[in-house]
């Protein structure tokens, strides 16, 4: 912010349930989202002079916290204007991101009606090589859906695969800190195989 390569922005880190973060992110994504839209939100726009439109305010997570990013984006479309995806599970739950996040209107695993994902949102999702071979594969057909219900337009996701990325707080820190300094609606895709 200081070298002005990112506007001035206010982050809140919410703390995970530990031990009991499959079922809060997993299951428990609806009651998780209700808290952050109606508990954090608030809290945050109360505190401090933050932007309270849709474009100026993200979400982001890692690993089950990916995931969750992913389903409060489909549960308050209207909320978000950018996620912040590293290293989703998007194996959690028999892969059931991938559908959820594509058919809006219908019940889906969580038995909570999903509006889909926004064709306007901008979208940071990022793996790390070194996370294995099947993480990779989940994360690339995750780009893949995103890149179809947006009928091949790409302009608002940016998709990083790191050679060195771990499956580690380490490695979000660092993948965390460039995607804060790449704005998603002019930075071209990265598509790789």
């Amino acid at each position: 912010m200081a070298a002005g390569e990112m506007p001035p922005t206010v982050i809140v880190g919410i703390d995970h349930g530990g031990d009991r973060r499959l079922r809060e992110f997993g299951h428990g994504a609806p009651a998780y989202a209700r808290f952050v839209v109606r508990e954090v939100l608030p809290y945050a726009r109360n505190q401090y002079s933050v932007r309270r439109d849709r474009e100026g305010q993200a979400m982001g997570g890692s690993s089950m916290g990916g995931l969750v990013t992913l389903q409060i984006a489909t549960l308050h479309p209207d909320v978000f204007g950018s996620l912040y995806v590293f290293s989703p599970s998007v194996w959690w739950n028999r892969r059931s991101v991938l559908r959820t996040i594509r058919r809006p209107g219908p019940l889906t695993e969580l038995f909570v009606r999903s509006r889909g994902l926004r064709e306007d949102l901008n979208i940071w999702l990022s793996i790390g090589l070194e996370e294995g071979a099947e993480a990779v594969r989940d994360a690339r057909r995750l780009r893949d859906v995103i890149v179809a219900m947006r009928h091949g337009n790409q302009a608002r996701l940016r998709y990083v695969e790191y050679s060195d990325g771990s499956h580690s707080e380490s490695s979000w820190a660092l993948q965390f800190e460039r995607a804060l300094g790449t704005p998603t609606t002019t930075a071209p895709p990265v598509l790789p195989e």
